[in-house]
C-alpha cells in the first residue's frame, strides 16, 4: 500500500506528496501476481468531510489532440486479454462497452442487455419486458402498456393495451380482466361515416377503417 500523504519513491523518484505528480515515467503498470485470496491489485480510499464541496473520487483528464473517431476507451476492463466492459468515447459521446447494463447482482435482473441485430431489451426484476429493435418496441406476449391512477408509476395500474392474439388488441383493467373503449364523439367508417356514442364492446374494422360499433 502507499500512503500519499507521505509516498515511497517509485523508480527512483521521489513523488510530490499527495499526488504522484513527481513520477516522471509515462507509464505504470501493476502485477500484484497470482492470489487465491481477494486481495485488490489497487484499492483506493479517502475521506469527504465539506458539506459544500463537490468531490471526486477518481478521474481522468486526457487531451485529444488527435485519435480515431471510435473504439478509444477511458477505461478497457478485460478478462483473458479480451474486452469485457469499460467506458469508450465515439464521436465524442461516452457509451458504456459491454453486454448488460444491470441493476443488480443477479445476472440479467433489472437491467438492459444489448441483442443481436442492433437491439436492446428491458428486463424488470427477472422478467423480460420489450425490446428496443427493427425501428420498433417489441412487447413480449404477455406484456402490457398500463397506465396508473396515480401521478407515478407507484399508483395502481387500471388500464393497458394487451394482445388478444394475432392481429388482436385488447384494452385490459391493466391485468387480466378486460377494459372498456370509450369513443363517444369518434366517428365509424372516417368522414362519411356515422357518429355514436358511449361505451363500445364490439368494433368491425375493414382494411384498416372502423366500419362499425356497438
Amino acid at each position: 500500500s502507499i500512503d500519499l500523504s507521505s509516498p515511497p519513491p517509485i523508480g527512483g523518484v521521489a513523488p510530490d506528496a499527495g499526488s504522484f505528480l513527481g513520477l516522471t515515467s509515462t507509464d505504470h503498470t501493476i502485477n500484484s501476481g497470482t492470489k487465491t485470496v481477494s486481495d485488490p491489485a489497487l484499492d483506493l480510499n479517502q475521506t469527504w468531510n465539506d458539506g459544500a464541496q463537490v468531490f471526486h473520487a477518481a478521474k481522468i483528464d486526457v487531451t485529444r489532440t488527435a485519435s480515431a473517431n471510435t473504439g478509444n476507451s477511458f477505461l478497457d476492463c478485460q478478462i483473458n486479454g479480451a474486452t469485457a466492459g469499460g467506458l469508450r468515447m465515439n464521436y465524442g459521446a461516452l457509451d458504456f462497452q459491454g453486454s448488460s447494463l444491470q441493476f443488480d447482482t443477479s445476472v440479467n435482473s433489472n437491467a438492459l442487455t444489448r441483442q443481436a441485430g442492433n437491439g436492446f431489451s428491458f428486463i424488470a426484476g427477472s422478467t423480460y419486458v420489450a425490446t428496443a429493435i427493427a425501428n420498433a418496441l417489441r412487447f413480449g406476449s404477455a406484456a402490457q402498456l398500463c397506465f396508473s391512477n396515480g401521478t407515478s408509476y407507484g399508483g395502481t395500474a387500471d388500464l393497458g393495451l394487451a394482445r388478444d392474439g394475432v392481429g388482436l388488441l385488447r384494452v385490459s383493467n391493466g391485468s387480466t380482466g378486460r377494459g372498456t373503449l370509450d369513443a363517444a364523439g369518434y366517428q365509424v367508417g372516417g368522414t362519411a361515416g356515422a357518429n355514436f356514442s358511449g361505451a363500445v364492446t364490439n368494433i368491425t374494422v375493414v382494411n384498416g377503417i372502423v366500419t362499425a360499433a356497438s
